[in-house]
């Protein structure tokens, strides 16, 4: 047993050399893919296989890089600098008040995101836009339902209650990107990024999955509900924006005569990702009802 797990770990956390030996021709090959250069089915799906596993052992080797990082970061003059004063003591050192102030950051973003898209919805009467909006109304609410209560002295009790609340807005949110996966399929609207933004943005939303993905792990250990919720919140924000760049890509590089195949990833990625969504908001509902109840009885 031993050896298939070190067999499956060298797999996927390859070295930095062999990770780049395969990245390179790995996204060139999808390059090629979407510039129509490559066109048997076949070989598009080998390479599609080939990048994904890139992708994959890419996010592998940032994670293990990024675990380094911390304690190179602290060493710097600049930063000791800065942790001497209050304010970067405080920011350093207290995970609750460095959670709210990224809180404070992803909740105005959602509420610029959301004033655009109501104003599209009315001004362009679209049905797309209106979806939008629900979903950032829906990310705004939960983040501030967390940060009223992040740096108050709460009860583990009370703390479930609000990891429960945002469990049940999650499995709402779910509903509304349902509703946003079927437009994007059955009626051909897309996420869009103008010029060379898209790649911008794909940077940022492969960032995203990647801290979002460590922070959900990396704060179980401090036993605060309302902090896993946080991260919980950021991991379900990350996963949504990478969705969108898939859809952004796809609307973007590919040509009518691939609008099946296209339907067919957008398809299988909405399906993993409202899934994957469901699965977590029922666990954070059943999970805090079972540990509240452990509490009733345990007085």
């Amino acid at each position: 047993m031993k050896h298939k797990k070190s067999i499956l770990y060298e797999l996927f956390n390859p070295s930095a050399a062999v990770t780049l030996c395969i990245s390179i021709p790995g996204f060139t090959l999808m390059a090629l893919c979407l510039a129509q250069v490559i066109t048997g089915k076949i070989w598009i799906c080998i390479c599609y296989a080939l990048a994904a596993y890139a992708l994959v052992i890419c996010i592998t080797l940032a994670v293990r890089t990024a675990k380094k990082l911390p304690a190179k970061i602290m060493d710097l003059p600049a930063v000791k600098k800065i942790m001497a004063t209050p304010l970067g003591k405080k920011f350093f050192g207290n995970v609750a008040f460095r959670t709210k102030i990224f809180l404070y950051q992803g909740l105005i973003i959602n509420l610029l995101f959301c004033a655009a898209n109501i104003y599209s919805a009315v001004s362009q009467r679209s049905v797309w836009c209106a979806y939008l909006t629900l979903y950032y109304i829906m990310l705004a609410a939960m983040r501030l339902a967390v940060l009223r209560k992040t740096d108050k002295a709460l009860c583990y009790a009370q703390e479930l209650k609000i990891y429960r609340a945002c469990g049940v807005l999650l499995l709402i949110t779910n509903q509304i990107l349902t509703a946003i996966s079927v437009a994007v399929v059955t009626s051909g609207s897309s996420f869009s990024y103008r010029g060379s933004l898209i790649y911008a943005a794909a940077l940022f939303a492969f960032y995203n999955i990647i801290t979002a993905s460590t922070n959900v792990f990396k704060f179980r250990k401090y036993r605060r509900p309302v902090l896993s919720a946080a991260k919980l919140i950021n991991f379900t924000a990350a996963v949504v924006s990478m969705f969108a760049l898939e859809t952004a890509m796809l609307s973007r590089f590919s040509t009518p005569a691939d609008r099946e195949f296209s339907n067919i990833m957008i398809s299988v990625s909405a399906a993993a990702v409202c899934t994957g969504i469901l699965i977590m908001a029922m666990y954070m509902v059943i999970r805090s009802t079972v540990l509240l109840k452990e509490a009733a009885k345990n007085g």
